[in-house]
């Protein structure tokens, strides 16, 4: 065969000398039909040298025509038995990111995070995709009020940039602020009387607790005395077991989100307060809420309020806000007691609110006694009584 001498086999039995030796192929066909041997003679005798210079495990074997190699797996009925190995010792947790949006997902309210460790980002209004998932106006642009504005998570957004610069003492009037915030997220400017009309009702409705050291020191939000927008704070979480969480809410009168629940976290929890407010002495949590619960006055009346704080799972929220802001002023505040100093929770219902009506229209107000807010801090703690 020509070239043949090129081949490794070649150059392995013969070296460079074999250069000269070709064969052509016609030889190669008549030496394998007159003896049954494919190997030209040289070749063959080469190899059978090799052979013998070498243990008995190399040979030289003739093949028989329509020889089949044995097969290369093993039969079906000689499979050992495979079995899972066992971990036979406990890892331990990870620190992680947590967030009420996180716990609230794992409670199975229908919010917006990824997982335990969704990176929380300052409170925006979660819309249920089945009333509020359209950028567009509630129920029509037939009429501009309170009830049409925009609803969905853009409006929202854009509500609460507002509030969150006049919160934090920018130097420029309710218009201007609304028209900055309806052009940065691409609402008509033609709102912006409904929305200085929201945040104007809202500023001047007297806010009065019912129960605490805040009772008969209403403040409204134009004349608070201390304001902290968008407060940040990462509260320390020491083997939070969720099942004992649910336990200590429901021990305390409200819902058991975590019933069933034993995993535990390590890490922190993270949240963002839309305002922190001090007036006379006493420590508020305010969360602005631009959900739309109808069309009607009545449907923000305290019955409609009470309902939508029910069905998104609000309590926890303010719950773990009033935790966080109990630990926080326990480190900052000389002489804190949480009787004296904690007001409780306002939650404003921006579509309803109302100067005239007060705390009958678009409010929603609660104070957790001491026990509460330190069961809770006990279970952050990882040291709640089970």
């Amino acid at each position: 065969i020509r070239s043949t001498e090129n081949a490794p086999l070649a150059w392995l039995l013969y070296g460079r000398e074999s250069a000269s030796e070709e064969v052509d192929a016609a030889t190669v066909v008549k030496i394998a039909k007159t003896t049954g041997e494919i190997l030209p003679e040289p070749w063959r005798a080469g190899l059978d040298d090799l052979a013998s210079r070498c243990s008995a495990d190399i040979g030289i074997v003739d093949l028989e025509l329509g020889y089949k190699s044995p097969p290369s797996v093993r039969p079906a009925d000689v499979r050992p038995e495979l079995t899972v190995r066992r971990l036979g010792r406990e890892l331990a947790r990870v620190r992680q990111m947590s967030s009420y949006s996180a716990l609230a997902h794992s409670a199975g309210v229908a919010e917006s995070p990824n997982d335990h460790e969704t990176v929380e980002q300052p409170d925006r209004d979660e819309v249920d995709t089945t009333e509020e998932a359209e950028e567009t106006t509630a129920q029509g642009e037939s009429v501009r009020d309170a009830f049409t504005f925009p609803a969905g998570r853009r409006a929202g957004n854009c509500l609460h940039r507002i509030f969150e610069r006049l919160d934090g003492g920018q130097e420029e009037s309710v218009e201007d602020s609304c028209r900055e915030s309806l052009a940065r997220y691409r609402i008509d400017a033609q709102w912006v009387d409904v929305a200085r009309s929201l945040v104007a009702n809202t500023r001047t409705t007297l806010l009065v607790a019912a129960k605490g050291p805040g009772v008969g020191k209403g403040f409204c939000l134009e004349h608070v005395e201390r304001a902290v927008p968008e407060m940040e704070f990462h509260l320390p979480l020491e083997g939070l077991d969720r099942g004992r969480l649910g336990e200590a809410l429901a021990e305390h009168g409200y819902d058991n989100l975590f019933a069933g629940s034993r995993s535990n976290i390590d890490g922190y929890l993270r949240g963002f307060i839309d305002l922190v407010a001090g007036h006379d002495g006493v420590w508020y949590v305010l969360d602005y809420k631009s959900n739309w619960l109808g069309n009607r006055p009545d449907d923000y009346r305290p019955g409609g309020v009470s309902k939508a704080m029910r069905e998104h799972r609000y309590p926890l929220q303010y719950l773990l806000y009033l935790t966080a802001l109990h630990r926080y002023l326990s480190l900052r505040l000389p002489g804190y007691d949480y009787d004296e100093h904690v007001g409780g929770a306002f939650y404003l219902f921006l579509r309803g609110i109302e100067p005239a009506a007060g705390m009958d229209r678009g409010v929603y107000f609660d104070r957790p006694d001491r026990a509460c807010i330190e069961a809770l801090d006990a279970c952050f703690r990882g040291s709640a009584p089970r």
